[in-house]
């Protein structure tokens, strides 16, 4: 009888510590779910942030297409002014010298 109530006994250890084992299986599977559950949100968290981002890059992208044709725009007005001050001068010139050879006819029929 000793024997039977020895493997009894062996029977209730071994099934304690299966219980025990299916208790700590338990638990880490409650913290895994629960890392998931947080890595989970962190993700969608991400890509949001991703979206707001690539949202943010095309309006900026649009801001700055808007910027270079104003650029463009402003450059084709200073080049434009840069000629007519480039002209205005040359023409300038041109009247001096003019006036010069006029006061010279002038003062030769003056005598």
């Amino acid at each position: 009888m000793d024997q039977q109530f020895e493997k009894i006994k062996a029977i209730e250890v071994k099934i304690q510590k299966l219980i025990e084992f299916n208790k700590n299986v338990a638990e880490e599977k409650a913290m895994f779910e629960e890392e998931n559950r947080q890595l989970t949100d962190e993700i969608k968290k991400l890509k949001e942030t991703i979206r707001q981002h690539e949202q943010q890059i095309e309006f900026q992208k649009e801001q700055l297409t808007n910027l270079e044709d104003k650029n463009k725009v402003l450059n084709l007005a200073t080049s434009e002014t840069t000629e007519t001050k480039e002209e205005n001068k040359f023409l300038k010139t041109r009247i001096d010298e003019y006036v010069k050879e006029i006061d010279k006819c002038l003062a030769l029929l003056d005598k």
